[in-house]
């Protein structure tokens, strides 16, 4: 839609969706018109502060959160079904929306600014997200987006929010939906960007207890003479340990927390023992690792317990061949039929 606003000798036409404004102006002497396009820049202020929009989402939106449909011969498109289809060759994408949510989005960024106090970057990637029963508009659609306080407890590493690099391993956790009247099946799942931060690795281990990311372990050496005077509470070779646990071959069970040093007498002896009569190590514990990640299945999977380390940014739906079953071997309570923009169109935050 172009607005159009005339006053004296210049007339300037304002092209809301391309943020472009076309300025004409008329020598009343001559009658020659000159005219020339000022490239327009949008502010947008979210509970006070401004947010920056990342490049390719669309400048104006109706609502706070708003589906785009991305087009197919865009280099953004093309990038997603390269991603998608290097696990899923045989799916077929039917559509790819743009999920644009501007609550979460400054959400997101606040933490990001947390994140990177003390680190040198927050390591944000782009990962998959099934949502398995949960229709995928109610998370791109709500202020949360993803909500860690709704996750399960058996999960491998406790109740987080669970992410994948992997598309065909998250496939299996897609939503799904059926057409009723072409009574093709469909998936969906969630592309988002995800602030990894510091990432502890356990491998190929799980931890169905934990509850929050294990603590950072860092090391100061101090001499043998010093050391009654430091709070000696950890050895090298807890070090060594940690070491052996992110090269992601162990067969230890879970890293030592801050609960197991001060609770288990008997493994704080154990490392003592094993100090030598050289050098301490002070035991600090400043903050904790901001996510984890492992591997199961042969798929690197990633889990956040804060929501705000994690923001949607895309909608994938997409059909696989073997998904046309009969009404018997589809579950009822699992066909949706209405899809976001038709529920969520006319819905504000």
């Amino acid at each position: 839609e172009t607005f159009v606003k005339t006053e004296g000798n210049v007339t300037i036409y304002y092209n809301a969706k391309n943020m472009i404004a076309t300025v004409e102006q008329k020598d009343p002497s001559t009658n020659n018109v000159e005219r020339f396009g000022i490239k327009l820049k949008r502010d947008i202020y979210i509970v006070g502060k401004r947010v920056e929009l990342p490049p390719l989402w669309e400048p104006t939106q109706s609502y706070t959160c708003k589906l785009f449909p991305v087009e197919e011969n865009t280099d953004e498109y093309k990038a997603i079904a390269s991603s998608f289809n290097s696990s899923m060759p045989l799916a077929e994408i039917l559509s790819i929306q743009r999920t644009q949510n501007l609550l979460k989005l400054v959400h997101y960024y606040n933490e990001i600014l947390n994140i990177r106090l003390g680190r040198e970057n927050a390591n944000e990637v782009f990962l998959y997200h099934g949502t398995r029963s949960t229709n995928p508009s109610i998370i791109v659609s709500s202020q949360e987006g993803f909500d860690a306080r709704l996750s399960g407890n058996q999960n491998l590493w406790g109740p987080g929010i669970y992410f994948s690099d992997d598309p065909n391993y998250v496939n299996e956790f897609a939503f799904r939906s059926r057409n009723p009247e072409t009574k093709v099946v469909s998936r969906q799942i969630l592309i988002a960007s995800v602030a990894l931060g510091s990432c502890f690795n356990y491998g190929n281990l799980c931890y169905p207890a934990l509850t929050r990311p294990p603590i950072e372990i860092k090391e100061t050496e101090t001499s043998f003479q010093d050391s009654s005077s430091s709070t000696m509470k950890i050895s090298n070779t807890l070090s060594s340990m940690t070491t052996e646990i992110l090269s992601n071959e162990t067969t230890h069970t879970s890293p030592i927390s801050d609960e197991d040093l001060s609770n288990n007498t008997e493994t704080t002896n154990t490392l003592m023992n094993d100090i030598g009569n050289h050098h301490f190590f002070d035991y600090q514990t400043s903050r904790r690792y901001d996510s984890v990640s492992g591997i199961t299945r042969g798929s690197r999977v990633y889990a956040v317990y804060n929501s705000n380390h994690c923001c949607p940014q895309y909608l994938i739906k997409y059909k696989v061949p073997e998904d046309q079953p009969s009404d018997a071997e589809f579950p009822t309570q699992q066909i949706i039929v209405q899809d976001f923009n038709e529920e969520k169109e006319n819905k504000t935050i």
